[in-house]
């Protein structure tokens, strides 16, 4: 592999997990900003959320790796999703009341972090198929190692 492959994948491994970070960190920003919410509610949120995003994590890429979908069908499962998440955010008016918000809140970093998982468990299985030399392979996870370190 050349050096700009390898450098290439190490930098999507950046990227993703970069883009991870701004989103989590701006939609705290708007919980509390914009929506005025409790900082510890919102990082109660976050932190049972992270719970969970580590159970779903495995239930995702199981379905991923086990179901036997067509690619066409991950696009739109992709779709969907992406719509789903449009819709939550966007419903997130500063005119919902306290008990209709809270829920929304809940699915929309549910969602985030589905999302982040599907680029992830992605980024990572693509790592057996780049190269058939194990040098290759042992040199691609160490750079996707080192630049998705957060």
């Amino acid at each position: 592999m050349t050096k700009k492959q390898l450098l290439s994948y190490g930098l999507l491994g950046f990227s993703k997990d970069l883009l991870i970070a701004f989103s989590g960190g701006l939609v705290m920003l708007y919980f509390t900003d914009a929506l005025v919410l409790s900082p510890m509610l919102v990082g109660s949120i976050v932190f049972f959320g992270r719970l969970l995003d580590a159970l779903d994590d495995v239930v995702v890429a199981y379905f991923m790796d086990y179901l036997s979908i067509a690619y066409k069908k991950w696009y739109l499962a992709g779709i969907i999703g992406s719509i789903l998440t449009f819709i939550t955010l966007y419903s997130l008016g500063t005119n919902t009341n306290f008990a209709q918000l809270v829920p929304l809140i809940v699915l929309l970093y549910l969602l985030l972090g589905i999302s982040h998982t599907l680029m992830d468990v992605s980024y990572w299985s693509m790592l057996p198929k780049l190269s058939q030399k194990n040098q290759s392979k042992i040199t691609l996870s160490t750079l996707a190692t080192f630049f998705s370190s957060s």
